[in-house]
């Protein structure tokens, strides 16, 4: 999935300048919340993938202030 993924953001962001029209695309990102050891281990090992599909990733904790980096989380 994470390569149709990647290929798929790849292709939007291009249509515009490929086809001259407007197609709304904005690359954004996911914040997802783990709320236990068992969940946060499971992100962890997703995290792992994701990096092992060149996709950025960072993992932070709640003192790591999620509000600096997804102003929305506060």
């Amino acid at each position: 999935m994470t390569k149709i993924n990647q290929y798929s953001a790849r292709l939007y962001a291009g249509l515009e300048k490929e086809t001259g029209h407007p197609v709304g695309w904005k690359q954004v990102g996911s914040l997802i919340v783990g709320r236990s050891p068992e969940r946060m281990t499971q992100l962890h090992r997703t995290a792992a993938m994701a990096e092992w599909f060149n996709v950025e990733v960072q993992i932070i904790s709640p003192k790591g202030r999620p509000g600096e980096v997804a102003p929305v989380a506060h």
